[in-house]
């Protein structure tokens, strides 16, 4: 029997690949993959996991259209019964990455439904087979894609496949990822520059605009910062100007002004816990 992977596969894998390459937010990247991952490998129930770090327990489980409401009913139970899990009891979580793993490489299906696994999630999933692919860590996140059946095992090629598709998966994972924890921070620094500055309109800045008033409220010069970033010192005047007149104030001079008062820090004892504070502010 062949397993070489078919024509019609790499079109689909090119496909997704461009479609992953245009989206900017994580509910888009999990409802992309949880199609096109259909449409390379036939299964009853298809699964995007993320746990948190060190697998400790689901942080996010999100299942195709068929399966949502029983997958919310057996979250409970899964986070109970996971550590009975065939491959995870055999070979821990650090041995997941790599490759994808079968199930039923590591427990029959007979001895499979008498695992308080099945019992209490499986089976209501009618998931006897599973194939179980972690794609990604992140520092938030660990992230598998698992693909369920009732009556037919996974074979190699699907297995291929199923690699293919997380390796695709996982760089755009990453970015978008790195995205979003960049406007977390960029969150933070603009709830310190209000609170701290009583600066308004901050959400109008852009990140290098709000980290040009960092520096600025540190003391750098206009010449010392281009020095730092390399670029010329009208380059830095230019988004000077043009984060004073978001902020609407009326000149560059008022705006330094503001960010260099001595007393704007007075009422912390490190920059660290402005942070602190304004990270309890956020959503």
């Amino acid at each position: 029997m062949s397993y070489e992977i078919r024509d019609s596969d790499f079109v689909v894998l090119r496909t997704f690949t461009h479609h992953l390459s245009v989206l900017t937010e994580w509910d888009e990247l999990i409802e992309c993959s949880l199609r096109y991952l259909g449409k390379l490998v036939t299964n009853e129930c298809l699964c995007w996991n993320e746990w948190n770090p060190g697998f400790g327990e689901p942080k996010h489980i999100q299942v195709v259209e068929d399966y949502h409401d029983t997958a919310v009913l057996v979250l409970p139970s899964l986070s109970e019964t996971i550590d009975y899990h065939p491959v995870l009891s055999s070979i821990g979580w650090k041995g997941l990455r790599d490759i994808p793993h079968r199930l039923s490489d590591y427990e029959s299906i007979s001895k499979f439904r008498e695992n308080p696994l099945f019992k209490e999630v499986y089976i209501y999933l009618d998931a006897h087979y599973q194939l179980a692919y972690h794609f990604a860590t992140t520092s938030s996140a660990e992230l598998l894609i698992s693909m369920n059946r009732r009556l037919r095992d996974f074979d190699k090629r699907e297995s291929q496949l199923l690699k293919l598709a997380g390796d695709t998966i996982a760089p755009f994972a990453q970015k978008i990822h790195q995205r979003q924890q960049a406007q977390k921070q960029t969150r933070i620094i603009s709830s310190l520059m209000e609170s701290a500055y009583g600066l308004t309109k901050i959400e109008t800045l852009s990140p290098g605009e709000i980290l040009l008033l960092k520096h600025l409220a540190s003391g750098q010069s206009v010449s010392s910062i281009a020095n730092t970033r390399n670029i010329r010192r009208d380059t830095v005047s230019r988004q000077l100007s043009r984060a004073r007149e978001k902020l609407r104030l009326t000149s560059n001079k008022e705006l330094l002004s503001v960010l260099r008062a001595p007393d704007t820090f007075m009422r912390y004892e490190s920059t660290e816990q402005v942070i602190r504070a304004t990270k309890q502010q956020l959503p």
